[in-house]
């Protein structure tokens, strides 16, 4: 139906809300001041705005849209440089007009996992670390360090917070961060988790497995 040529760079992150498309561009080399945020309409693929992001910075985590607003991760702020740490950053979803930015936060991995829900916005670092924030005001709620790997996916579901790691499956209190249980595995876990009908479900070296909530 249409196609919208945005720029030569990649395009790393997608989400969709509200009739609307929300992407970026993105060159990984901090010499480049060219990276974006876009928002585009569904139907027409008009460009309804664009966010330029200083000093060559860009986005670093998955996008969540919600109540008319846009939560992504990564140093994409005035101030922000290559030798400092991400943040979460909240956009109003139809101007892209910045609306807060939280304090900052451990590396995150590329295209970092970042949920939303109830309110809360929950991202997980390279370090190991969960981090809830606010999502009226970009306040921290907690930081739970729950491995010393890198954090893979996670979902939530029922007020908890499912996390795989390399070698694990955690459950984790999504409002006070406490663990409340750990499955290990002697092999690599590279599937997120995804939980339906009162059971979590994950994939191990091409076999899948069923754990109860």
């Amino acid at each position: 139906k249409w196609s919208t040529n945005m720029s030569p760079r990649s395009i790393s992150s997608f989400a969709m809300y509200n009739g609307m498309i929300y992407c970026d561009s993105r060159d990984y080399a901090w010499s480049n001041p060219l990276n974006k945020i876009f928002c585009l309409d569904a139907k027409t693929g008009v460009l309804k705005w664009s966010y330029n992001i200083p000093n060559g910075g860009f986005c670093e985590t998955a996008f969540a849209v919600s109540g008319g607003v846009l939560y992504v991760g990564g140093r994409i702020i005035a101030g922000d440089s290559p030798g400092s740490s991400p943040r979460i950053c909240a956009f109003d979803a139809n101007t892209g007009a910045l609306k807060w930015y939280s304090t900052y936060l451990n590396y995150f991995e590329p295209h970092a996992t970042l949920v939303y829900a109830d309110n809360v916005v929950y991202v997980g670092s390279s370090s190991g670390d969960i981090t809830a924030i606010d999502a009226s005001n970009g306040s921290v709620k907690w930081t739970k360090n729950i491995t010393q790997r890198s954090i893979n996916d996670f979902v939530i579901s029922k007020s908890i917070l499912y996390v795989t790691d390399a070698y694990a499956l955690s459950a984790i209190d999504a409002l006070t961060g406490n663990l409340k249980w750990q499955l290990p595995s002697a092999d690599l876990i590279w599937s997120e988790p995804t939980v339906y009908n009162g059971k979590v479900y994950f994939t191990i070296k091409g076999e899948v497995y069923c754990y109860c909530q």
